[in-house]
């Protein structure tokens, strides 16, 4: 049991060692190295998955469903006739607006080659053709610059994130898809959302321009209050010429947060415990060196009364220290470096477009990470401790007169 003697002594002895650094001055950097390599790792990886999905949970709006061909799983894999739109929109479940028009916005999407900024490769994004009411579903959607396209003129807008991150998407600039050459006019903003990756047109023109007249990918909508989209679908479907599932928006983006999470998280947590094993056993070997350069002064504390279990405590505490200051310092690096960056990725988006989104370095990460360097600092100095306790202290102190 710890008493206020073993603290104490357990303090002083710790104090003795940190005070004696200097002198092993090369083994301490080594250990703090280890342990910044392992957080800037883990803090890394954990925030790529954590900015991923905070922009995935903004564009999650859980009154919007989506509507798609009955098997498909993403946009680009969906293919809605426009007969089957125009039985879709006089759904009695669809909500209408003031005018008793239903709020439904058929949509067209494919992918455009661009260029990143600072870059020579090509990366896709989404080119999306929508109609009027889609800027009602996501309300969120304001033009910041410029102004919207007009059907029929081979305009477009891009968002913000989209404008930022790819080359050839400024205000006024003439953008190249396929064969056909757009003007864009506007640019947009939807509180960070995904939609900021993506550019916008008239359905319509996009139809023309990918010559596949009267073909859409999907339907947004909203349901009247009362109504579930599977039990929506289920009735649509009663009807033969209708082969169709609804999703509601905030499962479908919510279901790709979460896949990217879960497999970055495991990545990010196999690679740091990898990268922690290699850490801990530097820990381990320079605290044994570290024991090794002070066994006299070890034995001398001990002559003087101090207890095994402070001498112990004392040497963990001094490696948890050092674990502290390389989870702090990786902690502080990734944070100034990485917070906020914008990237781009491909991975887990299921129309194989770039969505941007930031790294969110957050406190959960740093908390997480802080944690792994003091498991690592406890780990690292533990067996060094135990040992020392074993090693025949009257005699070191004798050989040594």
């Amino acid at each position: 049991m710890i008493d206020l003697v073993t603290v104490k002594q357990s303090l002083a002895a710790t104090k003795i060692a940190i005070s004696s650094l200097k002198q092993r001055w090369l083994r301490t950097l080594t250990t703090i190295t280890g342990i910044v390599g392992v957080v800037v790792v883990f803090v890394s990886l954990l925030s790529i998955a954590q900015g991923y999905k905070k922009v995935m949970d903004v564009t999650r709006t859980s009154d919007n469903v989506i509507v798609f061909m009955k098997g498909a799983d993403s946009e680009l894999m969906s293919s809605l006739s426009r007969d089957q739109v125009a039985i879709l929109r006089l759904l009695p479940e669809i909500l209408r607006d003031e005018n008793q028009q239903p709020l439904v916005s058929a949509e067209v999407l494919t992918v455009a080659s661009v260029a990143r900024k600072g870059s020579d490769g090509t990366m896709n994004v989404s080119l999306r053709g929508v109609e009027p009411a889609a800027f009602v579903l996501r309300s969120d959607v304001k033009l910041v610059t410029g102004r919207s396209f007009k059907p029929g003129s081979r305009e477009i807008i891009v968002g913000e994130k989209a404008m930022a991150q790819f080359d050839g998407l400024e205000l006024g600039e003439q953008f190249r898809a396929g064969d056909t050459v757009w003007t864009i006019v506007g640019v947009f903003a939807s509180g960070g959302s995904v939609l900021e990756s993506e550019i916008w047109t008239s359905s319509e023109d996009l139809q023309s321009a990918q010559q596949r007249a009267g073909q859409f990918q999907t339907l947004y909508t909203k349901l009247a209050d009362g109504y579930e989209a599977d039990a929506v679908a289920e009735t649509a479907n009663e009807d033969p010429r209708i082969n169709i599932k609804m999703v509601r928006e905030d499962d479908y983006y919510g279901e790709q947060a979460e896949d990217l999470n879960s497999f970055v998280s495991v990545i990010g947590y196999t690679i740091s415990l990898l990268m922690g094993f290699g850490a801990t056993f530097a820990a381990l070997n320079a605290n044994y060196s570290s024991v090794i350069t002070r066994v006299r002064e070890l034995a001398t504390i001990k002559a003087l009364g101090f207890r095994n279990s402070a001498i112990v405590a004392s040497i963990i505490l001094e490696s948890l220290v050092l674990a502290l200051i390389g989870g702090f310092v990786g902690a502080l690096i990734t944070y100034w470096f990485l917070h906020g960056y914008s990237a781009s990725t491909l991975f887990m988006s299921r129309n194989h477009s770039q969505v941007v989104f930031s790294f969110d370095v957050s406190a959960g990460i740093l908390l997480q990470a802080g944690l792994l360097a003091a498991v690592i600092g406890i780990l690292g100095g533990l067996i060094p401790a135990i040992q020392t306790i074993k090693l025949p202290m009257a005699k070191v102190l004798a050989s040594r007169k």
